[in-house]
């Protein structure tokens, strides 16, 4: 009998501890992390509701605590599968407790930039609390920031298409571009080799130009040389003349020949003038044929 009472008595022992640590020790638990939550110590409230949940997995409460410590620290996929499995585990939730964790999926598909999703469970929480205003207020800003994207993305879409035509556009310039510079090059190249051709000739011209200024010089010199041998000739005969009638009659003949032979050497000298000046410019034409040459040849 007293083995019995000693039993029961152990039994009775065993429950309160159990009861404490699964109430007690449990809530005091709980509230150490959601304090840590409150303070925003979402790691540490992380940790105490991962060890509060291993031991009771399907503690709705729990569950969505942890949930919205992951949600704290953009663990997204978490969240959604913490608060998943909520609905799956608790069939029996109330409505209002059930919006909540619709409303709070909506909220992280928002965040994933799932609009789609986030919509269709903004819409299930206002179902099951056609009071609730956020979750209204919700779905209509996402339309309206749907429609803006859209009509951005279009935008951006058209301006793609306008560079894109640019860009086409400006290759086809470019091209066309290269191609001219190509045909100008080889008009350069033809007129380079023009020059060449010409000045070639011309090289020839003045050499052959130069070649009869001297020829021309030189006979002009032997005419001279002859002018002055007659010049010459004429003052020994009049110097030779014994009678005064006899010259006074060859006088005027001979003075006149004398004055053409004056007027000749003077015509030689002009003339001889004139040919240096040609000589000279031709000498300063070739000069700057050379020079011209040269810079052509640097070009090159």
């Amino acid at each position: 009998m007293k083995k019995n009472k000693i039993f029961l008595l152990m039994i009775i022992i065993i429950l309160l501890f159990s009861f404490y640590y699964f109430v007690v020790l449990f809530r005091e638990e709980n509230n150490i992390a959601v304090d840590h939550f409150k303070n925003t110590e979402y790691m540490t409230s992380s940790k105490i509701f991962k060890k509060l949940v291993d031991n009771k997995k399907r503690n709705k409460l729990l569950n969505y605590n942890y949930a919205a410590v992951k949600y704290k620290l953009f663990n997204y996929d978490a969240a959604i599968e913490l608060y998943n499995k909520i609905l799956n585990d608790n069939k029996n939730i109330d409505d209002i407790f059930k919006s909540e964790i619709y409303y709070n999926l909506g909220n992280v598909y928002f965040l994933k930039n799932n609009y789609d999703m986030a919509v269709e469970n903004y819409k299930t929480a206002l179902i099951l609390n056609p009071n609730d205003l956020e979750a209204k207020y919700n779905i209509e800003y996402i339309v309206n920031l749907t429609q803006t994207v859209n009509k951005v993305e279009d935008l951006l879409t058209e301006i793609e298409d306008n560079l894109k035509q640019q860009e086409i556009m400006l290759e086809e310039e470019k091209e066309n571009i290269g191609e001219n510079i190509k045909e100008i090059e080889k008009k350069e190249n033809k007129l380079k080799e023009k020059n060449n051709e010409n000045s070639e000739e011309i090289k020839k011209i003045e050499k052959q130009r130069h070649q009869d200024l001297q020829n021309e010089m030189q006979d002009l010199l032997k005419e001279k040389k002859t002018v002055e041998q007659n010049k010459r000739q004429l003052e020994e005969k009049i110097k030779k003349q014994e009678r005064k009638d006899y010259f006074q009659d060859k006088n005027k003949t001979e003075q006149e020949e004398m004055q053409s032979l004056l007027q000749k050497e003077k015509d030689i000298e002009q003339r001889k003038q004139e040919l240096g000046e040609k000589i000279k410019k031709q000498e300063a034409n070739k000069k700057e044929q050379e020079e011209m040459q040269s810079l052509l040849q640097k070009e090159k």
